[in-house]
């Protein structure tokens, strides 16, 4: 992020480290937070009472990141998508007889 806006990395460091805080606060008194271009952060209790935190991202930030073509990294099971379920039950069931699934 300095690189690209000219913010020393200290500063960029520092802002990161206040929205932490205040995702905490606000989450505390049950208010989600929205970060524009990013996303929502939203508090929530689990049936068994912990507490969490949601997390549902910007659609324009999903669309962006999901642009055929951009994605440069490896993938170690590239072959694996699109699979059915059954298909993946049956080379999860090869590579582990004794931990067959149930679909």
């Amino acid at each position: 992020m300095s690189s690209r806006t000219g913010v020393n990395s200290s500063e960029v460091k520092m802002v990161l480290e206040e929205l932490h805080e205040g995702i905490i606060f606000y989450g505390a008194q049950g208010t989600p937070v929205k970060l524009p271009g990013v996303g929502i952060f939203t508090p929530y209790i689990d049936r068994d009472g912990t507490f969490k935190i949601g997390f549902r991202a910007d659609p324009e930030l999903k669309r962006a990141i999901n642009v055929a073509g951009r994605y440069e990294g490896r993938m170690k099971l590239e072959g694996n998508i699109g699979i059915t379920n059954e298909a993946l039950k049956e080379l999860w069931d090869t590579d582990h007889p004794d931990d067959l699934l149930e679909i």
